[in-house]
């Protein structure tokens, strides 16, 4: 069944609105590129669309993805893709959030609110080989992929598709996942900070909540 998100129901969230107001820092316009990488609900497509900039958008969730996908239909500049942004092309794991089948899924396995018993597979791309067969300049990456982050920013870097995009904006989830019984994660988390510390890369990110 169809469901029409809206601007009603996302006004009355705190985060889309302090989102919102950084993308409109951005200057995005109809000629921007961008690629919105967990959409989930399509919150910030909607801003996408409205600014008429080219999207490429990427979300798991079936129930997202078949209600955002027959919303834009007759839209060309925004590109809907049932898909896991990950390092490799493969299918893969998406887990369920414990009791919230609606809810942002994840790819990994270690965060503690999702379901290891719930999960289907998902056909997942390599964000790295798709940008640089785009062949375009990349103006915004805005990624929240629950904790797939560090593992896809690492691959933009050495696979050199960071140089096409002028910024990555992405949620770090570090809260979700227990260094703990996570070690490996934090450690990945560790060592792509330090990267982009080395290379000087700052500027090309930037915190999404």
């Amino acid at each position: 069944m169809l469901y029409i998100y809206g601007e009603k129901h996302w006004n009355s969230n705190d985060v889309y609105r302090k989102n919102l107001r950084i993308l409109k820092r951005l200057n995005l316009n109809r000629d921007s590129i961008v690629i919105d990488a967990g959409f989930h609900c399509g919150e910030e497509l909607h801003y996408f669309n409205n600014i008429g900039s080219i999207t490429h958008a990427f979300e798991i969730n079936r129930f997202h993805c078949e209600n955002i996908s027959e919303i834009y239909k007759d839209n060309e500049r925004i590109n809907i893709y049932q898909k896991a942004v990950w390092i490799e092309y493969c299918n893969i794991d998406a887990y369920e959030k414990i009791g919230n089948p609606h809810a942002s899924m994840s790819v990994i396995s270690d965060k503690h609110n999702i379901d290891k018993n719930i999960s289907y597979k998902v056909e997942a791309i390599d964000l790295s080989d798709f940008i640089l067969k785009l062949n375009s300049r990349v103006n915004l990456v805005k990624m929240d992929i629950e904790g797939a982050e560090y593992h896809v920013i690492e691959k933009l870097i050495y696979s050199g598709a960071i140089d096409m995009i002028d910024l990555v904006l992405f949620e770090d989830h570090r809260g979700k996942i227990s260094k703990k019984t996570s070690p490996a994660w934090h450690s990945k988390r560790k060592e792509v900070k330090a990267k982009i510390k080395k290379l000087k890369l700052h500027e090309k990110f930037g915190d999404w909540r």
